[in-house]
């Protein structure tokens, strides 16, 4: 059976365009479904296989009720929902092998509904937007679409389009050729958080856990990471958490880049998984250069992370603070839960002689965690750094020791 893929586009002003790719994905045998996500005009050079009036009626809409809406963002906003409708039908029907988009500013109508896909299925945004000083999470979100920048405006075929275009046909192909779905693929995973800042810790847990059989999965807590990790532990993917960095709960209370959801750290308790949790850099928010000039930072310990990075240490009372965060998140827990705390040190920069050392701030958020976390959740204090290799070895084992139980 022929490989299908949909073909994404605003046909009013990519028809062009978007015959081009489809009689090229045609000549190397491939099927192709054309999606009209246009809202204005009307389509001209190619028909699509569902029209913009057949895509705004899947989403519940007409399409004079979008055009109507008040405003260019509510009516994108409107048909982004009829285009993921149709996207997911295709693919819950099995009728595609991949989803690829070709647009400007109308990628915004496409990638919601591409950002849905499961992980690994063949996704792909060709756009001018693509570069330059701008923030890509629209884009992507926590998905794994790829991004190709297109270089010139998306207008007619010339021989610099041509070569772009050219070059994402060719990556379609081969994600999809190569793409199977796989049943049980994810059995036996452990996620594990990371910052370069606990690195050799996670390295040292990673190890104890693949000798028992384990596929331990990194994610890093970057405020991406933490949501990427929590959005598979809700499609039931891992067998067990090890959160051995937890940067992205401060910066989520506290300010700075690592930022997450509010409900980062809740994720696997809600859906019983066992988790073991380090508060690995909770001890310090990452910030630019620039931020350093803030009244807020004038006082605090620095490490410089990497030139485009500085560390600023947390306070004592903001320490104690996270503790009641933790004990807050961590008590709702349904699933069984141990903490493992390191008592010299959360970080790499953190250990004494170091920069952000400070174990009076590091004992605030222990005796404020102690004091407030159910008595059914055991906290273990070692007399070790984070990244000592016993340290990660003993958090690496009670997981182990949890999911035996559980079993």
């Amino acid at each position: 059976m022929k490989k299908t893929i949909a073909l994404i586009a605003t046909l009013d002003t990519k028809g062009v365009e978007t015959k081009y790719i489809k009689d090229q994905f045609i000549t190397h045998g491939k099927r192709v479904i054309v999606i009209d996500s246009g809202i204005l005009g009307e389509a001209h050079d190619i028909e699509p296989d569902f029209s913009r009036y057949e895509v705004a009626k899947h989403g519940g809409y007409n399409l004079d009720e979008i055009r109507n809406s008040g405003s260019r963002g509510e009516a994108v906003s409107q048909m982004s929902e009829c285009v993921r409708a149709v996207i997911e039908k295709l693919y819950t029907e099995r009728n595609i092998d991949g989803v690829m988009c070709v647009a400007g500013a109308g990628s915004m109508i496409a990638v919601p509904g591409m950002q849905k896909l499961p992980l690994g299925f063949p996704k792909l945004l060709v756009c001018p937007l693509l570069s330059g000083e701008r923030v890509f999470e629209p884009f992507v979100g926590t998905s794994d679409i790829v991004l190709m920048h297109s270089v010139v405006d998306i207008l007619g075929i010339n021989g610099i389009s041509q070569k772009i275009f050219d070059n994402a046909i060719g990556a379609m192909i081969g994600m999809v050729d190569n793409y199977t779905p796989a049943e049980n693929e994810y059995e036996n995973h452990i996620a594990i958080t990371m910052f370069g800042q606990t690195t050799p810790g996670v390295m040292s847990a990673m190890k104890k856990l693949e000798r028992s059989g384990y596929t331990c999965v990194i994610f890093h807590a970057n405020g991406v990471g933490g949501r990427s990790m929590e959005e598979l532990i809700e499609k039931g993917v891992f067998a067990g958490v090890l959160d051995y960095t937890l940067s992205e709960v401060a910066g989520e209370e506290l300010g700075g880049l690592n930022k997450s959801s509010p409900t980062r750290m809740e994720i696997a308790g809600k859906y019983g998984i066992p988790q073991v949790i380090v508060p690995g850099c909770i001890d310090f928010l990452d910030v630019f250069p620039v931020d350093m000039e803030k009244p807020e930072y004038s006082d605090r310990k620095v490490y410089r992370h990497s030139p485009a990075i500085y560390l600023v240490r947390v306070k004592k009372g903001e320490m104690a603070k996270l503790g009641k965060v933790f004990s807050r998140k961590l008590n709702a827990s349904k699933g069984p839960v141990e903490i493992v705390f390191p008592l010299k040190g959360l970080s790499q920069a953190n250990a004494e002689g170091k920069a952000l050392y400070d174990s009076e701030a590091d004992n605030a958020f222990l005796e404020s965690l102690k004091k407030n976390i159910s008595k059914n959740i055991p906290v273990h204090v070692l007399d070790k750094h984070i990244n000592d290799q016993l340290f990660a070895e003993f958090a690496a084992e009670r997981l182990l020791a949890l999911m035996r139980k559980k079993d």
